[in-house]
């Protein structure tokens, strides 16, 4: 015998739901009334303290590996490139 399928829940707000499907239907959107000040809207995020800002000497500093690694594939494809006209003339 199957197993019964749980009822799908959606993962937005219900208050978006709600709207979307209002103005599925053609109905106009009338947006809810605002909170009163005594009651803080709770986002469940935490408060963003501090942004730092990145300097050009910290972005070299953490990526000097880079220029490294482009160093050595522009040599690979130089050595590879001269193999194949090489290889045009022997073969």
């Amino acid at each position: 015998m199957a197993r019964k399928k749980a009822p799908r829940r959606t993962n937005i707000a219900q208050e978006s739901l709600e709207r979307a499907r209002r103005e599925a239907n053609g109905q106009l959107y009338v947006p809810p009334a605002p909170r009163p000040e005594s009651a803080p809207i709770r986002s469940g995020k935490a408060p963003v303290t501090e942004v730092r800002k990145t300097t050009v000497e910290d972005l070299a500093a953490e990526y000097a590996y880079v220029l490294t690694d482009l160093r050595n594939m522009g040599t690979l494809a130089l050595a590879l490139f001269a193999a194949l006209i090489v290889a045009s003339f022997i073969l």
